[in-house]
């Protein structure tokens, strides 16, 4: 609780705990207590933690972390690169300082590398493109002056024999 909460939440969310522990208010209502194990943790906490608003975020926050065992997997993968047949002999002490450096320059790298190939999005110029087929400029299909449209629909009649042979010759 002291990483994610501070000052006044912090208190309020200790407060409202012991509520939570005592399965008083709305914690201890029967159906809270026979879906607590049941139904979604976050559901659950949306629907009895209410009453306890700092309480209900922490336990959402929490519940919204991932687990994840990769870093104490690749902190254990460091450990046995150093610790090898010829090493064994180390001192505990000396063996987690050698993995704490040797993790560390690691991730120094890592980040090094991440950092040297950003392409900043905004810049066009730094983006690469395969699109060489594109015209700037192009000629356009349509006339520009959209009158087009009506030169001539006054001459255009049912009773003028070219379009009824044109209407006879589509159907």
């Amino acid at each position: 609780m002291d990483r994610m909460l501070d000052g006044e939440d912090r208190i309020k969310a200790e407060i409202q705990l012991d509520l939570y522990e005592r399965k008083l208010g709305k914690f201890g209502s029967d159906m809270a207590l026979s879906t607590r194990k049941k139904r979604s943790p976050v559901f659950w906490w949306e629907k009895y933690g209410t009453k306890t608003p700092e309480l209900m975020n922490f336990a959402t926050r929490v519940l919204s972390l991932t687990c994840s065992a990769s870093g104490c997997e690749r902190n254990w993968s460091t450990f046995e690169m150093i610790h090898t047949k010829k090493r064994n002999r180390l001192e505990h002490k000396r063996l987690h300082a050698l993995v704490y450096v040797k993790y560390n320059i690691a991730l120094r790298d890592r980040t090094m590398k991440r950092n040297a190939t950003i392409i900043d999005p905004i810049v066009v110029e730094e983006i690469e493109s395969d699109d060489e087929w594109i015209t700037e400029i192009e000629d356009p299909v349509l006339p520009a002056d959209p009158n087009w449209l009506e030169d001539g629909i006054e001459d255009l009649t049912l009773n003028d024999t070219s379009t009824k042979s044109k209407i006879n010759n589509v159907i």
